[in-house]
């Protein structure tokens, strides 16, 4: 889901050295925030809470944009016990399908 929704979000506020993420929880999805953006806790440029939803919300400095992507939760209820079969399944659905999109700034998360 990370990588996904970070790709999403540069088409959506575009990519810039400037970004602030947070993620909705610890999870691996944070992997790729870390690889594409170069964003970390230690830099403050990665905040990580602790709620149910998986989301990643991302906010472009330079742009003044943010965003957050949602995990559509009928997507993750959809989830068989064959894990390649979902990772295929996911890769493949569009953008809009597999992401809520609302708005963010930097402060809604608290």
């Amino acid at each position: 889901m990370g990588y996904r929704a970070c790709k999403y979000a540069f088409d959506l506020i575009g990519k810039s050295d400037r970004m602030l993420v947070v993620a909705s929880n610890e999870n691996c999805g944070n992997d790729a925030v870390k690889v594409l953006l170069n964003c970390s806790k230690e830099a403050g440029t990665l905040i990580i809470l602790a709620a149910q939803r998986q989301s990643l919300s991302f906010y472009n400095y330079e742009e003044d944009e943010g965003v957050s992507l949602i995990l559509n939760p009928v997507i993750g209820k959809q989830f068989s016990s064959d894990r390649n079969q979902d990772i295929q399944e996911i890769m493949n659905l569009p953008d809009n399908v597999l992401f809520i999109v609302e708005p963010f700034e930097p402060g809604m998360e608290k």
